[in-house]
């Protein structure tokens, strides 16, 4: 029984992580016909016949393709929905979930930020898809996506923990030196090898080729500026910065050029929180023309010129004592103290009534 790695193991351990994160991670072209290959092997397994393959040049695509076999047939639930993953991990599932109870081996060695890198790109992708989904083709595409695509989107995303199984069963084969299913393992492996994103139906399958950019920032987070931090070949693409989603008018322009007064329409407080981080707290407030009026411990209380709105506008510019992140938030013109100002944002109780100050 093998109760804990050797640091030897371990080591191999972390070339396995290597391995299947510079897969996950890929911006080359898929092989075409290793698809077709890899598709109808896994559809053989789970006893389905062979489906015309349809090659998108991205998810984006890949619906609206959807959505046009199923207008065109006026009846979308004649695409019936496979899983082609589960149909070749089923026959692994077993002998894995054994093994490591029997070897006490468990998933605790899977390094969290390859996991949270995938993560990340699927969270990402799959909220602009629906997002742009929603606005191309008037009221029958948006409730299309409303009741269909949602659902194949939930479907795409599945990449993270199949990923992690892979690097999990692809290391126990290699220590434990047992495949009890080596032809559904290499069906398994060669679907994640070969394909990118997937939407199986019965009779026919969508096979997404890969992104060709993937940017990412020192600490690994989807990061671009000024240009799409995801995008594939036939343009569709998300910006990000720092693992945030932009919309695309932030996301097409460099921090830079950002404008200080988009602060002060913004309703969504993650996109405040990043236009000041982008555009940075000096420049915001010289812009801005803000003066202090108030400061109580992290809290400032700032004026901004009235020549911006209809009435003066006043901020409330907040460090996070935990993440150093500063935030700024408008608070009505009337008050006059930084405590009062936090007392307002806190539905009237004071701030010396929390023990922790958020």
């Amino acid at each position: 029984m093998i109760e804990s790695l050797t640091p030897e193991q371990e080591v191999l351990f972390s070339s396995f992580v290597e391995k299947w994160r510079l897969i996950a991670l890929s911006t080359e072209p898929i092989d075409r016909q290793k698809a077709v290959n890899s598709v109808g092997a896994a559809y053989d397994l789970i006893g389905k016949k062979q489906p015309e393959i349809i090659f998108c040049r991205s998810p984006d695509e890949a619906l609206l393709e959807i959505w046009f076999l199923s207008d065109s047939q006026k009846d979308f639930p004649r695409l019936r929905e496979i899983d082609l993953y589960l149909g070749a991990w089923q026959y692994l599932h077993k002998w894995w979930r054994d093994s490591t109870q029997r070897h006490n081996l468990h998933s605790r060695w899977i390094l969290r930020q390859t996991k949270q890198q995938i993560y990340q790109i699927q969270l990402l992708l799959s909220g602009e898809l629906f997002n742009q989904g929603r606005s191309q083709m008037g009221i029958k595409w948006r409730q299309f996506y409303e009741y269909e695509v949602s659902q194949l989107i939930e479907s795409m995303v599945i990449k993270s923990p199949l990923y992690n199984n892979g690097i999990l069963y692809d290391f126990y084969i290699a220590i434990l030196r047992d495949n009890p299913n080596p032809w559904e393992w290499q069906i398994f492996r060669d679907l994640i090898f070969n394909c990118d994103c997937i939407f199986a139906f019965e009779g026919v399958c969508f096979v997404c080729d890969r992104p060709r950019i993937l940017s990412f920032d020192s600490e690994n987070r989807l990061h671009a500026e000024g240009s799409p931090a995801i995008q594939f070949a036939d343009g569709f693409g998300v910006y990000a910065y720092h693992d945030i989603s932009l919309p695309e008018n932030y996301g097409k322009l460099h921090p830079s050029q950002w404008q200080s007064h988009w602060l002060l329409s913004e309703e969504n407080a993650e996109l405040r929180r990043v236009l000041i981080q982008g555009i940075g707290y000096d420049r915001l407030c010289q812009e801005l023309r803000a003066t202090e009026l108030d400061s109580w411990q992290d809290y400032s209380l700032l004026r901004v010129d009235k020549t911006l709105d209809r009435e003066p506008i006043h901020l409330l510019k907040m460090k996070c004592p935990s993440t150093g992140y500063i935030h700024a938030l408008r608070v009505p013109p009337n008050l006059e103290s930084a405590r009062d100002a936090v007392r307002w944002v806190n539905w009237g109780i004071d701030p010396e009534a929390f023990s922790v100050q958020t």
